[in-house]
């Protein structure tokens, strides 16, 4: 019985030993531990690495009596090769479409599509065209944001938080 009593005693003393010791470990690998994570979540936009595509100065109209809005951005393409922008999904939006001032397309009938060159920053749409959104699934109003998705040739897509305005931006270049 008494090497029971004693394995018991060792046992506590082991224990109390662990949780000072890991108590220690803890206070001592906080820091480290805690650098590791920042530099892992800044690692990136440190490396000099560049998204490719962004977008901003985001914005679209608050829809008229019909369901119908336009909108306008900047996409900046920081690669080396021109990229084609072929159509937008809008969160709030049953369709949103690009499409040329003149009707719903080209005259080859193919979907309209706009190219954001090489290592350029655009203000899109371009002259000539428009981005279309119609059928708001919410009320809408100056100042609510919903999402945009832009979606590239190359298979990727970019989104947006898009500012819900009474008018265009007045540096607006384009006629919308």
């Amino acid at each position: 019985m008494e090497s029971r009593a004693s394995a018991d005693s060792e046992f506590e003393k082991e224990n109390v030993r662990m949780r000072l010791n890991l108590r220690r470990i803890q206070e001592r690998l906080l820091l480290p531990f805690t650098l590791m994570a920042a530099a892992c979540l800044l690692l990136p936009a440190c490396s000099g690495e560049r998204t490719d595509l962004t977008a901003t100065q985001a914005w679209i109209l608050e829809p008229s009596s019909e369901g119908i809005s336009t909108g306008g951005l900047t996409v900046h393409n920081r690669t080396n090769e021109a990229r084609v922008l072929q159509h937008i999904l809008a969160a709030d939006f049953r369709q949103a479409e690009i499409r040329t001032k003149e009707g719903a397309g080209s005259t080859s009938g193919l979907r309209p599509s706009i190219i954001v060159e090489a290592d350029r920053t655009t203000e899109l749409p371009p002259d000539g065209m428009i981005f279309l959104l119609e059928g708001p699934e919410r009320s809408l109003h100056a100042g609510d944001e919903t999402l945009l998705a832009l979606h590239f040739d190359d298979g990727k897509a970019i989104f947006v938080n898009v500012e819900i305005r009474a008018s265009p931006p007045s540096s607006s270049k384009s006629e919308l």
